[in-house]
């Protein structure tokens, strides 16, 4: 009876302290999404994208980006580096540039520089397209697009399935899904 009671205890414990971490990474990542804060800026220069871009040691963006986030992203600023550091430091380091935040108190970083492979900012978990119609050419459309990705950026980060079911009417129906992975890669 006394085991159970203990096992019990420590379960209760074990989770209640789980759901406090939770709570306060929750509430971490909140302060962060008010855009112009000095938290959303230096999350926002930590440019995970435009690292991945084919060549990002010539892209003025992610240079600007980079070096902000050094500035901002120390333990003794927003210490975000822990976040970041592992993806952004790979990059860094094939560009000869430091892969270290600057440590001690710096100053405030501004608004990213956007440009090619810019960050996106999203509170949806994908970007789904559904577009279903006859052969005869009407049809119907649905689009749910995420808040800042453009077409193009779209495209290149998107796995598709095409079907197309064909009946003896010749009528054909075509459905097209395609989903965005890049938001659930990137931006979890």
């Amino acid at each position: 009876m006394k085991v159970s009671n203990f096992l019990v205890l420590g379960i209760g414990a074990a989770t209640s302290t789980a759901a406090f971490s939770d709570d306060s990474l929750f509430a971490s990542l909140l302060k962060r999404q008010e855009p112009g804060s000095a938290a959303y800026n230096c999350h926002d220069n930590c440019a995970l994208s435009q690292s991945k871009l084919p060549s990002p040691c010539t892209s003025s963006p992610f240079l600007a980006n980079y070096a902000n986030c050094l500035q901002c992203s120390g333990p003794d600023n927003h210490n975000i580096w822990r976040y970041y550091g592992r993806s952004l430091a790979g990059a860094g380091e094939r560009c000869g540039l430091e892969v270290e935040p600057k440590s001690g108190v710096q100053g405030e970083v501004g608004a990213a520089v956007k440009g090619e492979g810019g960050s996106v900012s999203a509170s949806a978990s994908a970007s789904v397209m559904v577009a279903t119609g006859t052969g005869t050419g009407t049809g119907t459309q649905m689009q749910t697009l995420v808040p800042g990705l453009d077409s193009m950026s779209m495209s290149t980060s998107m796995s598709m399935t095409q079907t197309a079911v064909q009946t003896g009417m010749g009528n054909a129906t075509a459905s097209v899904i395609a989903v965005s992975w890049f938001l659930i890669v990137h931006c979890s």
